[in-house]
């Protein structure tokens, strides 16, 4: 009997394993797919029969020689699936590319080409027709997390310092893969020396059938493989192992063929199953079918938990979410029960296969859907078990360099979590798959954010993670809806959160070590938050040199977490109160007729629990100064609050002195202003923030200065009129002087210009404000 198999390459080896039974069986369409062909004969009819078998190694040449002469969407297509399902992944991209040119293009050859542009490291482009398909299948959770992933791949390299990856040794030039600790070794499968079988080579990709095999060794150093023997051991496909705690009896796919009886499905391919065998050190016996075994879809795949309670596997029986998921299925005597689809959470309309279970029950699972680097790639899901039901968590990508844009799958630890291995077939190894083994050199440190009153999880939280005696940053997450969080740490390090939500106050006071926790350990921390109360805040408008009381002042709050402006009036006793919000920067502004403007600031950050409700006893009060209108304005003009001209300070990018589009609203109210008061010269004050030297910064800010001296010229005031000084830094507006820690946002504040009126009739100043663009300095230590 001559066998075909459909192997699916390294994208989805759960497939690969599929097979005919027949040689002529009818034609079956199973990816790709176009249009009709023109001319359905000659050498494209000979080329479609070779695609519909399965048959792509052999159909590449076909194709090539038919599209020399032919232009045909639909041989396009096929031709680049042939690539893909190959492992040619530039040429499978070149033929969509062409492909997606032409309006007949199907919209699976959009997302074939996002998916082979990724997998070469071209997320850019990749990106861009994740998003072109999405427009057709908006609906399609894994399109919106590869564009996503494809747009922030660098999120997945920050783990790169922390795991030391290597080739095995006994790695062939053909497929090794799906590795599982067993008997002072490694038991997984190859297509080296496949003695068994008649013609055992795919016409897919044109490689030998999968044995089982095990190497004796652990972490880097093992011996010869010696193959499996028993029953197990058949002319057709095994692999994917998983043992019972006692070791006396082992899970493991094979083809659907049991008693030397080949089972196939309506269309007469074989599919995968689950078997249990005996285990007699590496001879195995006594077949016994899965219980949920079927001749219409495949099962496979499975991963039995430390306790062996429960079974792990994979299918693509009807009613799943996507092209292959995973299921759960538990003891319950000597009987399974009936299987559980893990759900939306964790399965994906793409693939998800190669399930590891932990002695702690976490998952670790290989997917193309959930957005990674490229190809499979390898993610965590915590499970816990709340109220006797269990729950899973987020869905993590484990990062580079056990991920890479290549396809990456069957990850499991060694003796203890310091160390494990995982399959990929990224360029450079010895074969089309092969095992390597990691050094985990680093800790886990998970954390959750809660309610501190109900103990809930909070949503959409942010937490910044820094080192503890440095204090700078060594990272940030956003929460889901679990309120969970997860860094990858160093050992014998403390580190120190700051963690904020909306309608809640800001925690900074958590910190934790992982001092004592090896290689490969976790540390665990909470950091509950308080609910935000209403809080009010008096501001005073009074007289500079009197301190009496204004009244009738227009007073602005202007608010730094919000941007929202509230605009007030004083009563007789000069003052107004307002709630404003726990943890926010405020700038009170005021005009009042005959007094020039004026500003203060105030910071609820860290203060909540201090603040009161507007009318009770203990609240702040902002103050806020004004001068009176000189004296020698003889003809008695004086500032009307409902009609004054209010100048804000402009702002710079680090170390630039160039003028933002942001700063021109300002600037043009100043050159209005110089225009209508002829008389008046005015002072352009600069600063810096300290980040630099400080005669650095004295001409950085001189040249601020100048910028915005050169812009008034250009639109017609006199140089004259126009007082340019640098202040450099000299004139903080915080405490974010040299070496101290401050956030981006503070140093933005120092790095700006002034205005004063200093000679004339009308006096006028600017005053700070809270909505400016900030420019982060991305290679300052503070």
């Amino acid at each position: 009997m001559l066998v075909r198999i459909q192997e699916m390459t390294r994208v989805c080896i759960f497939l690969m394993l599929l097979m005919f039974a027949d040689n002529n069986l009818q034609a079956q369409v199973i990816e790709g797919g176009g249009t009709e062909y023109a001319n359905f004969g000659g050498s494209i009819s000979k080329a479609e029969k070779l695609y519909r078998n399965m048959a792509y190694y052999e159909a590449i040449p076909v194709y090539e020689k038919y599209l020399k002469k032919n232009d045909s969407t639909r041989a396009m297509i096929e031709l680049a699936d042939c690539y893909r399902l190959t492992s040619q992944f530039d040429k499978a991209a070149a033929w969509y590319a062409k492909a997606v040119e032409k309006e007949d293009a199907t919209p699976e050859a959009k997302l074939y080409l996002a998916q082979m542009l990724q997998i070469t490291s071209k997320y850019e482009e990749a990106a861009k027709w994740y998003a072109e398909y999405k427009k057709e299948a908006p609906k399609d959770k894994r399109t919106i997390n590869e564009l996503q992933a494809s747009l922030n791949h660098e999120d997945f390299l920050n783990n790169r310092i922390r795991y030391t990856i290597e080739n095995l040794s006994f790695n062939s030039p053909g497929y090794d893969f799906s590795s599982t600790f067993f008997n002072n070794g490694l038991v997984f499968s190859s297509s080296r020396d496949s003695a068994k079988g008649i013609h055992r080579e795919h016409t897919w990709t044109g490689t030998q059938f999968f044995d089982l095999w095990h190497v004796k060794g652990d972490k880097t150093s093992f011996e010869k493989p010696k193959r499996i023997k028993g029953e197990v051991t058949t002319k057709y496909h095994e692999a994917v192992t998983s043992f019972m705690p006692n070791k006396k009896e082992v899970y493991f796919t094979r083809n659907n063929i049991y008693n030397n009886k080949v089972k196939t499905d309506g269309e007469k391919v074989v599919k995968l199953n689950i078997y249990s065998s005996e285990v007699d050190g590496l001879k195995w016996n006594k077949d016994k079918p899965f219980q949920y075994n079927n001749n219409e879809y495949s099962v496979g795949h499975p991963a039995l938990s430390a306790d062996g309670e429960v079974l792990y596997f994979v299918s693509d029986m009807p009613g799943g979410y996507g092209q292959t998921d995973i299921y759960m299925s538990t003891l319950d005597g000597n009987s399974w029960s009936e299987p559980v689809n893990l759900g939306p959470g964790i399965n994906t309309e793409g693939r998800e296969m190669f399930p590891y279970v932990t002695q702690d029950g976490d998952l670790y699972i290989a997917s193309d859907g959930h957005g990674g680097l490229g190809g499979l790639d390898i993610f965590k899901v915590k499970r816990s078990n709340k109220n006797k039901k269990v729950t899973w968590g987020d869905v993590r990508n484990v990062g580079a360099p056990i991920n890479s844009s290549y396809d990456d799958f069957s990850f499991h630890f060694g003796s203890d979590n310091s160390y494990g291995y995982f399959t990929s077939n990224r360029p450079g190894g010895k074969g089309l798959d092969d095992i390597y083994s990691f050094t985990d050199e680093g800790v886990s440190l998970e954390g959750i954010v809660i309610d501190a009153e109900t103990g809930e999880p909070i949503c959409n939280s942010l937490v910044v993670m820094v080192e503890k005696e440095l204090q700078d940053e060594k990272g940030r997450k956003i929460t889901t809806c679990t309120g969970e969080f997860e860094f990858s740490v160093l050992k014998s390090t403390g580190y120190c959160f700051k963690a904020s939500a909306e309608g809640y106050i800001a925690n900074n006071d958590v910190c934790t070590k992982s001092k004592g926790v090896g290689p490969g350990g976790k540390v665990f921390v909470k950091i509950p938050l308080k609910k935000q109360r209403p809080v009010g805040l008096v501001v005073l408008v009074r007289d500079k040199q009197t301190k009496r009381p204004i009244d009738s002042a227009l007073v602005t709050l202007t608010g730094s977490c919000n941007g929202i402006r509230q605009n007030l009036i004083t009563g007789n006793s000069g003052t107004v109160c307002d709630s404003i919000k726990c943890e926010c920067n405020y700038i009170g502004a005021a005009l009042a007729h005959g007094y020039l403007p004026g500003s203060n600031t105030i910071s609820t950050v860290g203060r909540c629990d201090l603040l009161v409700k507007c009318g009770d006893q203990g609240g702040d009060t902002l103050v806020i100064e004004l001068d009176r209108i000189a004296p020698n304005n003889e003809d008695g003009i004086g500032f009307d609050p409902n009609t004054a001209i209010v100048l804000e300070d402009i702002y710079y990018d680090f170390d630039k002195w160039y003028i933002r589009k942001e700063a021109e609203k300002d600037l043009n109210k100043l050159l209005f202003f110089m225009k209508e008061n002829p008389d008046a010269i005015v002072e352009i004050g600069s600063h810096t923030d300290a980040r630099a030297p400080f005669n650095y910064n004295i001409k950085l800010s001189q040249r601020r200065a100048q910028s915005v001296v050169d812009w008034l010229t250009k639109k017609g005031i006199s140089k004259q009129r126009l007082i340019a000084k640098g202040y450099g830094e000299t004139q903080l507006r915080n405490n974010c002087t040299d070496n101290v820690f401050c956030s981006e946002y503070d140093h933005q504040r120092n790095r700006r210009t002034e205005f004063r009126v200093v000679s004339g009739k009308i006096n006028l100043k600017s005053l700070e404000r809270f909505d400016m663009d900030v420019d982060p300095c991305r290679i300052c230590p503070f």
